[in-house]
């Protein structure tokens, strides 16, 4: 899963990532790559609010509080 978001570097594969590992209960992990997907451009609303979801479950409160608000 690493080498296709090293290669493809967009923010799709960097959140595809992220909730995979989110949904494995790997936060750490997921938190990282949501943070990737975040660099590569991600705009959407959707991925600020999974992102506030995996930094939450990850322990990280104000990033997660930062994201649900850039989410709205």
């Amino acid at each position: 899963m690493r080498r296709e978001c090293q290669c493809r570097r967009d923010s799709g594969a960097w959140e595809t990532a992220a909730w995979a590992f989110f949904r494995c209960g790997r936060f750490q992990e997921a938190a990282k790559h949501a943070t990737e997907a975040l660099r590569a451009g991600g705009g959407e609303p959707r991925l600020w609010r999974r992102a506030a979801e995996i930094y939450a479950a990850a322990g990280d409160r104000l990033r997660a509080a930062r994201c649900r608000q850039i989410a709205e």
